[in-house]
């Protein structure tokens, strides 16, 4: 097995090169084994990196060495190569999609190392691939404005959430939406946004998605009606909470393999941080796209290995819906 660890130096605090390369090399001087540390330059070079290494054909562990938008592009440059599994060494700003597995501890090098990868699905749109949360209309204009904002130090994770959802909240709220969900009848009106959720946590800790399972073969689909001004401030709390899902009149909340979202006018489209524009998108679940290391769990059964029920919890400790079965698994 080859290891290759890829660090965004400007991820979180833009302390991933001196958090996680002494990390990576002090396991390997000790443990010994065929590794690499790649320190990316520009702009989703990580998916050029990771995709040139992928194609050697040999067995290869690639870990995404900063935050969501890392992972993000080392899964593009991952996907279609069976010899590949993805981790994570969180330094950034937000590592939502982690979140979903709770209490583990992502910078343990032996939990990653003896770790086993697990099949996690992604959700397709055109030729990119998200593994975590999708969204458009308000929220997807909040993620673009946060963008622009992590690069002030000191506004970061889910502060910066805050002030871009302030920044957004300013201008338009309304959306004419058309939602398809699978092929059913086509869903008309004025939405705030719609999201396409495969995993539980975005935005730096909000909760779109409780529910949310990134290995059940279904994308949790949750539709917001637009509401006032005021209305969205009383929504905020409940939304970061995952309380929304309760709110019958104004939140749509269902499981399904693919939902298509048309606009009158051009859109902010969101793919884990990643934003474009776009007058029509189709969100799709790709079943097992991807295999996912998560450290601290083993099995031996490596060919359809599931995680225990024990390792979900929220993060106050409080246990949550299991979204995996516990077969055949032996922890660390």
């Amino acid at each position: 097995m080859r290891y290759l660890f890829v660090v965004n130096p400007v991820a979180g605090k833009g302390d991933g090169v001196s958090k996680i390369v002494p990390l990576v090399e002090r396991y390997f001087k000790d443990k010994g084994g065929n590794y690499a540390v790649v320190v990316t330059k520009t702009a989703h070079e990580a998916t050029y990196i990771v995709r040139t290494e992928c194609k050697k054909g040999d067995a290869i562990r690639v870990y995404a060495c900063g935050g969501d938008g890392t992972l993000f592009d080392v899964v593009a440059g991952a996907i279609g190569y069976p010899n590949a599994e993805v981790g994570v060494l969180p330094c950034g700003s937000g590592n939502d999609f982690i979140k979903t597995f709770g209490i583990v501890d992502f910078l343990d090098m032996d939990g990653q190392i003896k770790g086993s990868a697990f099949p996690m699905d992604l959700i397709q749109c055109n030729d990119r691939y998200s593994i975590n949360v999708c969204s458009t209309g308000l929220d997807a204009e909040v993620v673009s404005h946060k963008n622009r904002l992590k690069f002030l130090s000191k506004i970061s994770g889910s502060f910066a959430y805050y002030v871009a959802l302030f920044i957004s909240f300013l201008f338009n709220i309304k959306n004419n939406f058309e939602i398809t969900i699978e092929d059913e009848k086509p869903i008309k009106g004025n939405f705030l946004f719609a999201v396409a959720a495969n995993g539980r946590y975005y935005g730096g800790g909000f909760l779109p998605a409780p529910n949310a399972s990134p290995h059940d073969g279904l994308m949790n689909c949750l539709l917001i009606k637009s509401v006032s001004r005021l209305k969205i401030l009383s929504l905020i709390s409940k939304y970061r909470n995952g309380e929304h899902i309760k709110l019958k009149n104004i939140c749509t909340h269902l499981h399904a393999t693919k939902m298509t979202v048309k606009s009158d006018k051009e859109i902010s489209v969101n793919m884990d941080g990643e934003v474009f524009k776009a007058t029509e998108v189709t969100f799709q679940i790709v079943k097992n796209g991807i295999k996912f290391i998560v450290p601290c769990v083993c099995t031996n059964k490596l060919e359809e290995p599931q995680l225990p029920v024990s390792l979900l919890y929220d993060l106050s400790g409080k246990a949550v819906k299991p979204a995996f079965d516990a077969k055949n698994v032996n922890e660390l």
